[in-house]
């Protein structure tokens, strides 16, 4: 009989603590998103609104829609229950606001729909606790268009990230024939130097090409980039035998770091008239960041 009082007393005191325990660790979230609309409204009937939380893990939630109809010049407020639930801040990494503005079923009339975001308030609440992730404004903030149709927005205090660097080259009166190509390599300010990238050939007198570039890392600001090296690979081609070695005339150059929320940092913007002239005896020029 005392046996079973005391395993009684015993399941009585666990399911208490486990009750405390788990009354404790509350982890409802919600977010709460204010959008002011500028000068161009965003329509409804089917235009809407969209944005998706991307979690420093590498997940990311459902798309929550935020509705449409938004007319020029006011501000709506919406209130989403975040899946899955955080509880903390740092575990978001960046939202991605999307903008559908395709024509409408029944409504000949119509064009891609523009929209001006003119400010953007996004705050978490965790516990009951309200925090600001995101506050941004401008005139607008973003123009929402047929080619701008998403924008990632990365709280402040987070470094955005970025693998891609985009080459703009501007071929001069010497052309770079089909056959032989420019190559670029990244120096790293600690010490390490990128992989041989292939920027292609075949550069028509006048000419601008602009070349993406996937760096195989990522990157956070162009100090960690201490310079850039431009080969040139002129020499005469195989089952071409009037070929000598190829000069070409390179200029400008510009390589800038593209980030998600689309800024761009440049790392060289460089020009000249030429810049620089490639020749046998010129193959290869680095630039340093500057």
């Amino acid at each position: 009989m005392k046996s079973s009082s005391i395993s009684a007393a015993k399941a009585f005191l666990i399911l208490a603590i486990s009750f405390t325990f788990s009354a404790q660790v509350v982890v409802a979230s919600t977010i709460e998103v204010v959008i002011s609309t500028g000068g161009d409204d965003l329509r409804g009937n089917g235009n809407g609104a969209y944005i998706t939380v991307n979690f420093a893990d590498g997940t990311a939630s459902p798309e929550y829609a935020l509705g449409g109809g938004f007319a020029n010049n006011t501000t709506i407020t919406k209130t989403i229950n975040l899946v899955p639930t955080i509880t903390d801040l740092n575990q978001i990494k960046n939202i991605v606001m999307r903008h559908k503005g395709n024509p409408r079923p029944g409504f000949p009339a119509d064009s891609y729909d523009k929209w001006d975001l003119k400010a953007l308030q996004i705050s978490v609440v965790i516990n009951g606790a309200k925090q600001i992730l995101i506050n941004e404004s401008g005139n607008p903030l973003v123009r929402f268009t047929d080619k701008l149709r998403s924008r990632i927005f990365t709280p402040k205090g987070v470094q955005p990230k970025t693998s891609t660097l985009k080459v703009f080259l501007n071929t001069g009166s010497d052309d770079l024939r089909g056959g032989n190509n420019a190559y670029m390599t990244v120096n790293y300010t600690n010490g390490t130097t990128s992989n041989e990238f292939d920027l292609g050939g075949g550069f028509g007198q006048n000419s601008v090409r602009t070349i993406p570039v996937n760096l195989g890392k990522e990157l956070t600001t162009i100090s960690e980039i201490k310079s850039i090296t431009i080969r040139h690979n002129g020499n005469p081609r195989s089952g071409n035998p009037f070929d000598s070695y190829e000069n070409w005339d390179l200029q400008s150059i510009r390589a800038a770091l593209i980030y998600p929320d689309g800024v761009e940092r440049n790392v060289i913007n460089l020009s000249g008239n030429p810049l620089v002239r490639y020749t046998g005896d010129m193959r290869t020029k680095t630039w340093p960041r500057g």
